[in-house]
């Protein structure tokens, strides 16, 4: 069922990684005074991904399009808004297999009650990644810089990330995502599965 999300929309990066595809979804609040449209913020949505997290990727992961929704009514505007050229992640280096992710973390305001955000991102040039499926100390580093820009990005376009809960379309909660965390241990589906 559909949900309505006060001044919502949501963005979903689409791509893929040799042949493999993969998506980040993630919800955003309007914040400014006159806010763009579903599809403006698709596309801002797009440029914030591809010049933060996604000049750490793997060239061979690419970005492709992101899926939009508006969440404000029921039947709100969705579509999908395609990047004229597929864009290659930043790193040369050969990728992750598809299965290995890294584990991104969203806090969110609201207390422990409530479950933070996450994602998992895809792409990750294996040089990154130590024998014990770690990512190497001056990589996580980068990576979290990267998401923190990524934030950054998306609030100088006035969309604030945000993580929403709920149980039905009448009874949902927007919280906005005040820092985030990179796990130093790579997600890998069994692990995904697991948690």
């Amino acid at each position: 069922m559909p949900i309505i999300a006060e001044n919502c929309f949501q963005l979903s990066v689409n791509g893929d990684q040799q042949g493999r595809p993969w998506t980040n979804v993630f919800n955003v609040q309007l914040l400014g005074g006159t806010p763009p449209d579903v599809v403006d913020a698709a596309a801002l949505m797009a440029d914030a991904f591809i010049e933060t997290i996604h000049t750490r990727q793997s060239s061979v992961c690419r970005v492709l399009s992101v899926s939009y929704v508006d969440l404000r009514t029921l039947d709100g505007e969705s579509g999908t808004y395609t990047l004229t050229t597929p864009s290659p992640g930043g790193s040369g280096n050969t990728p992750a297999p598809p299965q290995v992710a890294l584990l991104a973390k969203w806090q969110a305001s609201g207390g422990r009650a409530f479950r933070n955000g996450r994602s998992y991102i895809c792409g990750i040039p294996e040089v990154q990644i130590d024998s014990g499926g770690l990512i190497e100390a001056e990589d996580l580093e980068a990576w979290d810089e990267q998401l923190g820009e990524f934030l950054t990005e998306l609030d100088t376009a006035e969309l604030g990330l945000v993580v929403l809960s709920g149980t039905d379309t009448s009874d949902v909660t927007v919280r906005t995502v005040t820092g985030h965390a990179v796990d130093a241990r790579c997600a890998t589906q069994r692990r995904r599965n697991r948690s």
